[in-house]
């Protein structure tokens, strides 16, 4: 299948992904070529858009061998969405976003601590 850009397969996705709309679906988005890809299918279900941030842990001395990777998920457009609902819904997806961003940290730190051993 051919693509005339990241628009272009988002909308030709979303078309294939229709039978999603109305059902509780997310749709994630990485950062940079795949936001574009992630938005056109989210418009289409009409679906809260988020980010997943991901960053390669490399090996020391070889920067560009990959031993590893740390993902976060945003969950700013899940928060959004749930911001309408009770204010205790919104705040535990608040401390979810938080706590996720804390375990990435830790386990960023973890990875450098070994590596250094």
């Amino acid at each position: 299948m051919a693509f005339a850009n990241r628009v272009d397969a988002g909308r030709q996705l979303a078309e294939r992904l229709e039978y999603l709309r109305g059902e509780s679906v997310v749709v994630l988005g990485l950062p940079r070529g795949g936001l574009p890809v992630a938005y056109e299918v989210a418009s289409v279900l009409d679906a809260p858009l988020d980010v997943m941030l991901v960053r390669k842990v490399g090996m020391p001395g070889q920067p560009e061998l990959a031993i590893g990777a740390v993902a976060v998920v945003l969950l700013l457009g899940f928060i959004n969405t749930m911001r309408g609902g009770s204010g205790n819904t919104s705040q535990q997806l608040m401390r979810l976003r938080v706590l996720l961003q804390f375990i990435a940290i830790v386990v960023i730190m973890f990875t450098v601590w070994i590596m250094a051993k």
